[in-house]
């Protein structure tokens, strides 16, 4: 039982950091994707603001 035993010892340890380097490689990439949204949200806004004003600035002529 002994031999057994022996020749796994590490294993758990090793596939929990394998675990554990997969849930953060996905959590960094949901991370990535998200910043990225918020980034274009706010460009997207900024451009919108702009349009309206322009377009505000057109129709006092």
């Amino acid at each position: 039982m002994k031999k057994i035993l022996k020749g796994q010892r590490g294993f758990a340890l090793i596939t929990t950091l394998l675990v554990l380097m997969l849930v953060s490689m996905l959590g960094l990439a949901v991370m990535s994707v998200a910043a990225s949204n918020f980034t274009m949200t706010g460009i997207d806004n900024i451009s919108q603001s702009a349009y309206y004003i322009a377009e505000a600035g057109v129709n006092h002529m």
